[in-house]
């Protein structure tokens, strides 16, 4: 009965559409044919349509077609009104329950170039470190924030790292620009940043960041403790799982791979989020 009312060339393009989401380098009109067993006319016809209502791109040298991002944006009304702690809270409670510290999550404020702490999953400790949400915190000190500061766009993060006034917390602050560049490069290297008591003596911190669907930073998770029980020598072993933690979140976020293309340095699409997410 539900035969009837199924459209076949809907049907057909689904499929065709199926088909490329599986193979992220592309199908040539003749590959799809063979894996759909679609007539090669219909198979172009349908590809050609997508490609002019601009869902499918076809390569000028290999005529491979593509899906594009631009099937993101239908879900994208939903997803950015999700809360960001909704979505990240079970990835944090994993984290934490692996790493045995308490676990944080902020996002990155674009118009004043600080992280703001919303939402921690304490660690089971009976000493354990917490901070208010709400709390704001420097880029240049801190874990999250490093790792948020190398993936902004080259102009962005320029802009930034000359506008610090690189205060020093501790004896172990960062207070130069050459030194942060430096680390931030190592940063885009490993895919964490790390806080060595900069902002509070005796405090550790390993960051990674969280990308929104257009592979813009929107914010970070981290794990934080006291050196003694998160020791520098624990960082190889704990950045990467803060890193799988981070991912989690950035998918479901909307974020599939890529970071966001830069033109002459400048991010195409820039975005306030905190508006939207701080609830």
């Amino acid at each position: 009965m539900a035969e009837r009312y199924v459209v076949p060339g809907v049907d057909r393009a689904m499929t065709i559409l199926e088909h490329l989401a599986q193979v992220p380098e592309g199908l040539s009109m003749i590959e799809i044919a063979a894996r759909t067993g679609f007539p090669n006319n219909s198979v172009y016809r349908i590809a050609m349509t997508l490609c002019r209502r601009g869902y499918l791109r076809r390569a000028t040298d290999t005529k491979r077609f593509t899906i594009t991002r631009k099937f993101l944006k239908l879900a994208f009304p939903s997803v950015h009104h999700l809360n960001i702690v909704d979505v990240s809270m079970d990835v944090m409670e994993e984290l934490r329950d692996r790493v045995g510290e308490s676990v944080f999550l902020a996002v990155f404020t674009r118009s004043e170039g600080e992280g703001v702490v919303l939402a921690q999953s304490p660690a089971l400790h009976p000493i354990r470190l917490m901070v208010e949400p709400g709390t704001r915190f420097d880029l240049y000190s801190t874990g999250p924030g490093k790792a948020m500061l190398a993936f902004l766009p080259d102009k962005q993060q320029s802009r930034l790292i000359d506008s610090f006034d690189y205060e020093p917390h501790t004896g172990n602050t960062i207070t130069e620009a050459d030194v942060l560049r430096e680390e931030l490069a190592e940063i885009r290297r490993s895919g964490y940043g790390l806080d060595r008591g900069e902002s509070f003596e005796g405090v550790h911190c390993v960051g990674a960041p969280l990308f929104d669907e257009h592979g813009s930073v929107l914010g970070a998770i981290w794990v934080s403790g006291p050196s003694t029980r998160l020791p520098e020598s624990d960082f190889g072993r704990i950045g990467p799982e803060v890193v799988s933690g981070a991912e989690r979140i950035s998918r479901r976020i909307g974020y599939y791979g890529e970071k966001k293309e830069t033109l002459n340095g400048e991010a195409h699409v820039e975005k306030e989020y905190s508006m939207i997410i701080v609830q």
